[in-house]
C-alpha cells in the first residue's frame, strides 16, 4: 500500500512539474512573438495594442497604423 501511495505522489509531482514547465515555455515563446510584433509596429510608427485573453499570461498583440 505504501508503494502505491509513493508512486502516486511521485507521478502527481512530475505531472505538476511538467505542466509548469510547459506553461513557462509557452509564455516565453508568446512573449518573444509579441515583442517582435510590437517592435515592427513601432518601426512603422503604429500603435501597439495588447489584449488579454483567458489567462493573465495569454495576450494578443496587434498593430494599428494611422
Amino acid at each position: 500500500m505504501k508503494k502505491k501511495q509513493l508512486y502516486f505522489s511521485i507521478s502527481s509531482a512530475l505531472l505538476i512539474l511538467g505542466a509548469g514547465i510547459f506553461l513557462f515555455l509557452q509564455m516565453k515563446e508568446q512573449h518573444e512573438e509579441n515583442k517582435q510584433i510590437a517592435e515592427a509596429c513601432l518601426d512603422q510608427e503604429g500603435t501597439v495594442i495588447m489584449e488579454r485573453e483567458a489567462f493573465f499570461f495569454m495576450s494578443k498583440t496587434s498593430c494599428e497604423t494611422h
